[in-house]
């Protein structure tokens, strides 16, 4: 602490943790996956999870700056005609709004792609009884894989493809057009009423300015949203003790 140290190779001054080289590495999903088991599992110990659920599928976007995307029209410059933006795209339990799993990727973009991972890793957290998902995954192959691998119902309207009045040709599709459940397709709405709080609760702009990091950013901030209602419950379990 007095003088320098005189071992070989400590002589030179080092830089302070290396900032630049750190904030390049690619953000690594594993530990955000043990959060999502630990705090899924203490739902399902608490009984705020059922034991089959119903699941709803979506994506949201964040902003990245305070700028607006009209402002930035307006101004003429062309970087921005096509923005990008990191898309959350999540599985929400429609009973208790409990984010089962996540994935963040830069949109604009189909969900297509992260959909069937993403009902992967909630499958592997509880036992799902429906899926419901907005026409964009509207697929004979989504179907197909809800209903064989996951063991699940699914019910996704049919809008993909050219209008026409001819029946579609392949089997799950065909049970979509002759008997579609509108009053059970209606709670699909319950994962906008999460991301829309979600939002006014944690703002939809993100802080963070590099891609790991905002990919970071969201997962944190969906694992802040399951510990919010974990201790939402408890405080209710509290003030029902006071009150007796």
């Amino acid at each position: 602490m007095v003088r320098p140290s005189s071992v070989s190779g400590l002589k030179t001054r080092a830089h302070v943790l290396h900032v630049v080289p750190r904030r390049n590495k690619a953000f690594k999903k594993s530990s955000v996956d043990a959060f999502f088991d630990k705090l899924i599992g203490s739902a399902r110990l608490r009984k705020l999870i059922a034991a089959r659920v119903q699941v709803a599928g979506d994506a949201t976007g964040f902003e990245v700056g305070h700028t607006s995307h009209y402002f930035r029209s307006q101004r003429g410059d062309k970087r921005f005609a096509v923005p990008r933006w990191p898309k959350l795209t999540g599985c929400v339990d429609i009973d208790s709004h409990f984010v089962l799993s996540a994935q963040v990727s830069l949109g604009p973009g189909r969900d297509t792609l992260e959909a069937p991972e993403i009902l992967l890793d909630a499958a592997s957290r509880v036992s799902i009884r429906r899926v419901l998902w907005d026409g964009g995954c509207d697929s004979e192959k989504m179907h197909a894989f809800i209903r064989v691998n996951l063991g699940a119902h699914s019910l996704i309207p049919i809008k993909s493809g050219r209008k026409t009045r001819r029946w579609p040709k392949t089997r799950y599709r065909r049970q979509m057009k002759r008997r579609f459940f509108k009053r059970l397709y209606g709670q699909r709405w319950q994962i906008e009423s999460v991301f829309s709080r979600h939002k006014r609760r944690l703002s939809s702009e993100l802080r963070a300015k590099t891609w790991p990091a905002q990919q970071a950013e969201v997962y944190l901030r969906i694992l802040l949203h399951n510990i919010m209602l974990l201790m939402l419950s408890l405080l209710e379990v509290f003030n029902r003790a006071l009150n007796s």
